[in-house]
């Protein structure tokens, strides 16, 4: 894998683009999910690797028990079926690469999906509609 290349779970890559707070999970986590919003917001020179299980964004968050996620609102198995749910709304697999580009291309055509109604972030109702330059 390359520094421009990212392993990251669908729903990190498709559901991390919205105003939603994550403040409580603290500066590790909001950082890391600031600066994959910023690549594909910028359509920078990164790509990004759809990974089965744990990624990245999931070593820096506290609800990471160090085999899946523990969090209240989606443990492990649910979020396995929010991954899947994106990889069959967008015709996409796993181990398949998107730039930042086409990522934020996806986004822009196809918000929102049928998860999005069923979202269980508190915060959901800050999510908006992906507009290029948001």
């Amino acid at each position: 894998m390359s520094e421009k290349e990212r392993c990251l779970r669908p729903h990190h890559v498709f559901c991390l683009h919205f105003q939603v707070d994550f403040s409580e999970r603290g500066e590790g986590f909001t950082g890391k999910t600031s600066e994959i919003k910023r690549f594909v917001q910028e359509e920078q020179e990164m790509s990004f690797k759809l990974t089965e299980g744990p990624d990245d964004v999931c070593s820096v968050c506290p609800a990471f028990d160090g085999k899946g996620c523990s969090h209240p609102n989606g443990d492990e198995k649910e979020v396995k079926k929010w991954d899947h749910i994106l990889l069959k709304t967008f015709e996409l697999h796993f181990g398949d690469v998107l730039t930042a580009k086409e990522v934020k291309e996806i986004l822009v055509q196809r918000y929102p999906i049928e998860l999005c109604k069923r979202c269980p972030l508190p915060g959901k109702k800050l999510c908006a509609p992906y507009k290029a330059g948001q």
